[in-house]
């Protein structure tokens, strides 16, 4: 028996086959993830340059590369419009997913010394 749980929160397929969970399946937004660039060669301190270029690649394809162009911006304080009170935080959510990716994709080493990093 083949069934498949369709997980909409997580953006996640389960594919059970008889009664064990075979996989997740990730669902795509019809894009390829050039993650697996990073996962490929992860920074090790003497790869800097061709680690931090495919990092690019994969926050340009993410639509998240201002995170390492752009100044951080201020808090807006509680009087600020809605929309820059909805800039500010995705702003501050994607610096969290391109610090814990860029983590994520150095040797262990390298992960202990930057763990209370901010992208």
């Amino acid at each position: 028996m083949l069934a498949i749980q369709y997980l909409p929160s997580l953006r996640l397929r389960s594919i059970y086959c008889g009664h064990a969970k075979a996989w997740h399946i990730p669902i795509a937004n019809n894009t390829i993830s050039l993650r697996s660039l990073l996962e490929k060669e992860k920074l090790n301190g003497i790869n800097f340059l061709d680690w931090f270029r495919n990092l690019r690649i994969v926050l340009k394809q993410e639509r998240k590369e201002y995170v390492i162009e752009e100044v951080v911006p201020n808090d807006p304080g509680p009087n600020a419009s809605m929309a820059d009170k909805d800039k500010f935080k995705k702003h501050m959510d994607d610096m969290v997913d391109v610090g814990c990716l860029m983590l994520a994709t150095m040797t262990p080493e390298l992960q202990k010394q930057h763990e209370n990093m901010v992208a």
